[in-house]
């Protein structure tokens, strides 16, 4: 027989996108699913369009949990604390996936008698798969190895999308709140319970990114939250694997470095305030990476180097956001 699946669905002001979403997940080919819908205070037509297709699905175990606003994390949280399936599966309310998406999944978890399966995502649409028969490795090893390997590679390791998880690996692991950037640490401290992942080469799940993520809106307070999220990373690292801190190191230089070229593109007293904190935790983490702590060593060779690639950047007209991140990774390596 086939074992419960838990879907969870955050929800927040996705009223041009949600119906969409729900119809994917309602025309999965695996049955056996409870679909939670966690609305986090919506204040648009969201939480309406969910309850409808609640009532007008129930024999699809599609139920809603409202709340008050407390972010993706805690709306994700309680969906985990709700869950009764084998294995849980995370879809953003504005994104698609294939009708095989559930499926393929648990099959490949379920023939390799894995906690942990992961596909790959794609932001066009007509790049979407509905094969089940697609390739998978399994990919064995200690934590360095794995974590080396997936951020090596083209599959989406730093979200918590496009994944299935054993039930088992969420039991002590929950979304940290209050933040944004929380899926990386999610994501580390899933692959400090597993041995082994199996990637599935499938672009099954599409997503969408929106004119209010922070990969694309402007420079805000909450962008700060990339600090906290890098120490909060660390510790982990400190605790359970020191003997992967050279991947932190470079992982959160990469990621503060793309921050720091939005700043520098906006140009406003907030924006210099974060160039200013990236560069200091920046010069803290860099001490051990040579030579790349050389570009750290001064505010004004830094700024000098993060201004020279944001020119490279807005001369960029389409993806902006790997073109930069390729072009940080080959002028500080």
């Amino acid at each position: 027989m086939s074992e419960l699946i838990s879907i969870i669905v955050p929800i927040y002001n996705v009223e041009q996108y949600l119906l969409e979403c729900l119809e994917s997940i309602s025309n999965q080919t695996y049955k056996n699913c409870e679909v939670l819908l966690i609305d986090d205070g919506s204040t648009d037509q969201s939480r309406m369009i969910a309850k409808e297709f609640c009532d007008t699905h129930s024999e699809q175990n599609f139920r809603l949990i409202t709340k008050e606003n407390g972010g993706q994390s805690s709306a994700r949280n309680i969906g985990m604390k709700e869950a009764n399936g084998i294995y849980i599966v995370f879809i953003d309310s504005d994104d698609l996936v294939s009708n095989t998406y559930v499926e393929m999944l648990y099959s490949a978890v379920n023939e390799k008698k894995a906690k942990l399966a992961m596909c790959k995502m794609t932001k066009n649409l007509s790049e979407l798969s509905n094969k089940l028969d697609s390739p998978a490795e399994y990919l064995v090893g200690d934590f360095l190895t794995l974590v080396d390997t997936l951020y090596a590679s083209k599959y989406p390791s730093a979200s918590a999308n496009a994944k299935i998880y054993h039930h088992s690996l969420i039991k002590s692991t929950r979304f940290y709140e209050g933040i944004i950037y929380e899926d990386g640490l999610f994501f580390y401290e899933i692959i400090n319970q597993v041995d082994g992942i199996i990637l599935i080469d499938v672009a099954s799940y599409y997503y969408r990114t929106s004119e209010n993520s922070t990969m694309t809106s402007g420079i805000t307070r909450k962008n700060f939250d990339i600090l906290k999220q890098n120490e909060l990373v660390y510790n982990l690292f400190e605790k359970n694997h020191p003997e992967a801190y050279q991947h932190f190191y470079r992982k959160a230089l990469n990621a503060n470095d793309y921050t720091a070229v939005k700043c520098v593109e906006e140009k406003t007293k907030l924006s210099k305030e974060l160039l200013r904190e990236l560069y200091n935790q920046n010069k803290k983490y860099s001490k051990k990476i040579f030579p790349r702590k050389l570009i750290y060593l001064s505010w004004w060779g830094y700024f000098s180097v993060v201004f020279i690639i944001s020119k490279f950047y807005s001369t960029k007209k389409t993806d902006k956001e790997l073109y930069v991140k390729k072009l940080i990774k080959k002028v500080t390596s």
